[in-house]
């Protein structure tokens, strides 16, 4: 009894955080539509007009953050597949219960995250740059964090072994990858909107604190690589989003930066972009091989699709 009545409260609290979770983007998408709309007494401008303000020398083109709108309908995607988890069964039973591949956790933090970001768009339109950073950084850790909970998830209890393959593929390509765009970016954004306040806050050089802010996203990147083809592996070895995200927005930094910022600006422009494309590329080439010569004798903590192409699983 005691067991049954513990099941009904987790399954009573998942979904209502889904539902709360669902409302929470659908208001993210309302406000930031409403930035866009100054008569409706929301906000006082565009966001975009608060970017051309506050220009730096890392400052993306206009064109590069058309990527809300992949981010956003991704996003979109990726709820509608959390949520239909609900309306599912297996013969385990509740896909969502059965087992346990979008937990509470992510539901807790997805929330906070999105209060967050609509919390952001108020002080980033009020142009207080040093608030606008920290939510922004704020944002940065909810979205680690919810990774982190995604991602280490698959990997316990067996999981994987459980989910039919479509299921799996589905909960890679919606929610890891998905997400994954989304934190790629808020990540970049965080550093831009830092650099914003360290020239316009603190008056800094905006041609020293963009240098710094490059190569330490330059830093970042190779870092990232090196941890996904090592320790993250078997967490990460699906999620490639972040590569193409990488690239997408310093190609946005470079376009808009290259022929008028000064000094070294430009080189170091150029050259963190093409470690941006050095990385995907060997990523990807790191990934075909994994694909077409899966390593024998490897047990990892996750399914590994490859062999499932191939008839079973690695071992």
């Amino acid at each position: 009894m005691t067991r049954n009545m513990e099941q009904s409260t987790r399954s009573a609290l998942h979904i209502a955080f889904s539902v709360v979770g669902l409302i929470s983007f659908l208001l993210v998408l309302f406000f930031n539509g409403s930035t866009n709309s100054p008569d409706l007494g929301i906000f006082s401008q565009p966001t975009g007009n608060v970017s051309d303000k506050f220009n730096t020398y890392i400052t993306p083109s206009g064109w590069t953050f058309i990527i809300w709108a992949i981010i956003y309908t991704w996003m979109a995607v990726a709820i509608i597949y959390a949520l239909s988890q609900l309306c599912r069964s297996s013969d385990s039973g509740p896909v969502y219960l059965s087992p346990v591949t979008v937990p509470l956790q992510f539901w807790v933090l997805f929330i906070t995250n999105q209060a967050l970001n609509i919390s952001w768009l108020f002080v980033w339109d009020r142009e207080l740059m040093t608030a606008a950073a920290v939510f922004l950084f704020l944002i940065v850790i909810t979205n680690w964090l919810a990774m982190y909970i995604l991602h280490s998830r698959l990997i316990q209890d067996g999981v994987p072994v459980e989910l039919p393959r479509p299921e799996l593929i589905a909960l890679r390509v919606t929610m890891h990858n998905g997400l994954a765009v989304y934190t790629t970016w808020t990540t970049i954004a965080a550093l831009l909107n830092l650099d914003i306040a360290i020239v316009y806050v603190a008056g800094a050089s905006n041609e020293v604190a963009s240098l710094v802010i490059a190569c330490v996203l330059g830093a970042l990147i190779i870092l990232w690589l090196v941890l996904e083809l090592t320790v993250l592996d078997k967490y990460t070895r699906w999620t490639i989003s972040p590569g193409f995200t990488l690239v997408w927005a310093l190609s946005g930094v470079f376009d808009n930066n290259y022929w008028r910022a000064p000094g070294a600006v430009p080189a170091v422009l150029g050259a963190v972009l093409g470690v941006a494309c050095l990385c995907l590329l060997v990523r990807l080439v790191v990934l075909v091989v994994y694909v077409a010569c899966p390593p024998a004798g490897r047990r990892s903590g996750s399914v590994d699709i490859a062999g499932r192409l191939n008839g079973g699983f690695s071992q």
